[in-house]
């Protein structure tokens, strides 16, 4: 398991041993199925992107680039609907992380919440973890704490790598736009080319991909929008323990690029 997958898993871990996504705008297309032809196609008009994310872009993790960016927040959410594999039993679950980074005093924020089975048998509870320079500090569960152990340093690097991962391959559709405040320009990809961290199929488990859109800002270097939709039968969600089928839905939005996020010491550390 990747340490971005272990720091996701260590934030949920720690929720059970102790924010409202944006609504998808309709039906989302899938993904073309000539990526080479369009990436040729597509470089011709005047909607191409301009290099170096002209022919194609490639984000290891979706989270890839952000980095260099003076300041920003995201919200990336992941819900699942459907039932226990090879059973009636429904089950319905969500996390949602609102992210923030600030580039000059390497400050960064998440907020982890879950709510369903999948993650906590009971009431939805929340994760916070700050990083203040060399300092992090953790609060669950009433409780917080300044912690300098590896599971706490995992925990505040968490993110959109961990809830859903990143694509070896995407390329422009000669779409362009503005969203969240953002010139962008829509990129597809292959289902092959994404790199999921947290769908893990079992013996026999099928994930197909079902709509996608993706905005990239060539500007700043950065994915502003991401909307997954997949069907999944036979599958380990986030390390459950028992396999489900159903549709796991993912959805990111990047906000207020450039700006101070004003982090601080979580309330009551």
């Amino acid at each position: 398991m990747t340490r971005l997958v272990s720091g996701l898993l260590a934030a949920l871990c720690l929720i059970l041993a102790a924010c409202t996504p944006p609504a998808a705008d309709g039906p989302l297309p899938t993904a073309i199925t000539d990526l080479d032809a369009a990436a040729t196609a597509i470089v011709l008009t005047e909607n191409a992107p301009p290099q170096p994310y002209r022919e194609r872009i490639s984000l290891p993790s979706f989270e890839d680039g952000l980095e260099f960016t003076e300041g920003w927040h995201y919200t990336v959410s992941a819900e699942f609907t459907g039932t226990y594999t090879g059973t009636s039993r429904s089950i319905t679950s969500s996390t949602t992380a609102e992210v923030a980074y600030h580039q000059r005093t390497t400050s960064r924020r998440i907020e982890l919440r879950a709510e369903g089975p999948l993650f906590t048998p009971g009431e939805p509870v929340v994760t916070e973890a700050v990083r203040l320079g060399q300092d992090i500090y953790v609060s669950s569960a009433n409780t917080c704490r300044r912690a300098d152990d590896p599971e706490s340093a995992s925990i505040v690097e968490a993110g959109i790598g961990q809830i859903i991962g990143g694509v070896r391959e995407a390329v422009p559709t000669g779409v362009r736009g503005t969203i969240n405040g953002e010139p962008v320009y829509r990129y597809a990809f292959l289902q092959d080319a994404l790199l999921l961290s947290s769908i893990q199929p079992r013996d026999g488990g099928r994930v197909s991909l079902m709509s996608q859109e993706l905005w990239f800002s060539a500007d700043k270097g950065g994915l502003i929008r991401l909307y997954l939709t997949f069907d999944v039968d036979n599958v380990s969600l986030f390390g459950s323990q028992l396999p489900v089928t159903g549709q796991v839905i993912f959805r990111y939005d990047l906000f207020d690029l450039g700006q101070d996020p004003n982090i601080s010491i979580p309330f009551g550390c």
